[in-house]
């Protein structure tokens, strides 16, 4: 039987995500690994887009600013909130994102694109207390497919789509309400050209009153290799 698939529509739609707690990952750990499950997603994309590269399993956000991702033409996805574990959490995460990212009161209906529920057969995430996440998911190509999202992780490491024991799996995907700004279309380059720039100038900073600091370190540190090496 040929794999579930999904539709990505141009413009905005928000994924609402599951994922596995069996492994005992942190808040912080499901957040970073968002990359390596998006990386997997967007691999074959029908309708003339290009799929992922290995490079685009890296985040292009830096400091206290939400996670993003680019990933094919979806540029960028970006990490709504936290990860949580009940439902409850997840509708105040997706209340307040929505709400405080729209740019005029909510006119526009709410579209649902797809939900988990209306596959048959139905697939199942291997959970206990499920993680739940909901993604900004910005696309920039034309009307396009995928395989519904979905990721296991074997026990040798490997990934793979499984629908009936998935660690990863994408519950629903819609179309918010209302319209937000858009932060805009950069490739997976530019981003991480503009962060990496950013770094450059910190470094600068820090080097300009620290200076007399650096000198201190670098000759203890020197010092101590020399002696280390003189004891030999």
């Amino acid at each position: 039987m040929a794999d579930p698939t999904l539709s990505l529509v141009p413009g905005r739609q928000v994924w609402v995500v599951g994922r596995t707690d069996r492994d005992g990952a942190s808040q912080a750990e499901v957040a970073r690994m968002v990359a390596g499950f998006l990386q997997h997603t967007f691999r074959t994309v029908q309708g003339d887009q290009p799929g992922s590269g290995p490079n685009e399993v890296f985040a292009t956000s830096s400091g206290d600013e939400p996670l993003e991702w680019r990933v094919s033409a979806a540029r960028p996805v970006r990490l709504l909130g936290h990860p949580v574990q009940s439902m409850a959490e997840l509708a105040d995460v997706l209340t307040a994102s929505l709400l405080s990212s729209s740019t005029e009161s909510e006119t526009t209906t709410q579209r649902i694109i797809a939900r988990r529920e209306d596959l048959d057969p139905l697939p199942l995430l291997v959970a206990s207390t499920p993680w739940y996440l909901a993604l900004d998911v910005w696309w920039r190509g034309p009307a396009a497919t995928i395989p519904w999202p979905c990721l296991q992780v074997t026990w040798a490491g490997t990934r793979q789509r499984d629908y009936q024991e998935a660690d990863w799996l994408l519950l629903s995907s819609f179309v918010p309400p209302g319209a937000a700004v858009d932060p805009g279309d950069e490739t997976w380059g530019e981003a991480t050209a503009e962060n990496v720039e950013a770094a450059v100038d910190e470094v600068k900073k820090q080097l300009t009153t620290g200076v007399v600091v650096a000198l201190v370190l670098a000759a203890i540190v020197g010092g101590t290799v020399l002696a280390s090496r003189r004891r030999r």
